[in-house]
């Protein structure tokens, strides 16, 4: 089976210009995927001499095989990660997840990098009643745990589920699904 990406069928890869290899170096940063190349960034900026590394093209691994989505909230549920790491350290998580959509905007302004970036919320789909009644309960414990957090009056949740039905020529199913909107940046 032959493996295709989409992102690396439909552009030109550029072709860096070779190099010496350096005579000396701060950091070498051995990987040139997202987070390679952000802490090469980040290095740099900070007055360190730094090269980085690869055996492959620019970002070939995982870093260039995803969606290029920037979505809030973590790949488990909140009520799992409630669960399992207690409901301070989830939200430290979920804060963290919101930070880092406002890190790739800066990143792209500052670095006018033309990728179209826009905050334009994700949509979550499912066909079983239980997913949409655990898309609730996570809407739900996102909006506790924030107005537990915050010293403001009232904290207003910026997901919200909502029940589908779609009806199709001969296809009748019911749909749930929950919209979340991002937040707008402080």
């Amino acid at each position: 089976m032959q493996e295709k990406t989409f992102w690396l069928d439909t552009v030109e890869m550029p072709v860096p210009a070779p190099h010496p290899f350096p005579e000396s170096l701060d950091v070498a940063v051995i990987g040139a995927g997202f987070t390679g190349l952000s802490a090469a960034r980040t290095l740099a900026k900070s007055g360190a001499r730094v090269a980085v590394f690869d055996a492959e093209t620019v970002g070939w691994g995982a870093s260039s095989r995803n969606g290029g989505m920037v979505l809030t909230g973590l790949k488990l549920p909140v009520t799992t990660l409630i669960a399992r790491y207690g409901k301070e350290a989830t939200a430290r998580m979920y804060a963290a997840s919101l930070a880092s959509i406002d890190f790739v905007e800066q990143l792209v302004q500052q670095e006018n990098i033309a990728c179209d970036f826009a905050r334009s919320g994700h949509l979550e789909v499912a066909c079983k009643a239980k997913h949409f009644d655990d898309f609730r309960r996570s809407a739900e414990a996102i909006v506790a745990a924030a107005r537990k957090r915050s010293s403001a009056s009232s904290v207003t949740s910026s997901a919200s589920c909502q029940k589908i039905n779609c009806n199709r020529k001969s296809v009748r199913r019911s749909i749930t699904a929950a919209w979340s909107t991002p937040p707008a940046r402080a």
